[in-house]
């Protein structure tokens, strides 16, 4: 009976493992879908500002652009650039 016991306590604690590592696991899902729904609520805010500012009229109209500018240029040509972007 000795090897029963013993394989019975090896099962026991196979379980047990299994059960704490399904429990790190679903705590982790749920970490991941709470930062899930608040990068889902950013996006929608963002989409429908975007929506907005696609029934603005043209010249009230809200421009993002990204530009990649080379350090070598001279300062005063990158503030022609920026300039010439915000206008």
């Amino acid at each position: 009976m000795a090897p029963n016991r013993s394989r019975l306590k090896d099962n026991v604690s196979y379980l047990e493992i299994l059960i704490s590592s399904f429990l790190k696991h679903e705590a982790n899902l749920n970490n991941l879908i709470v930062k899930l729904g608040e990068i889902v609520e950013k996006l929608s805010e963002f989409v429908e500002e975007i929506r907005k500012d696609e029934d603005a009229p043209k010249g009230s109209r809200k421009n993002l652009v990204f530009i990649k500018i080379e350090n070598n240029i001279p300062l005063k040509e990158r503030r022609k650039i920026q300039e010439i972007l915000n206008r």
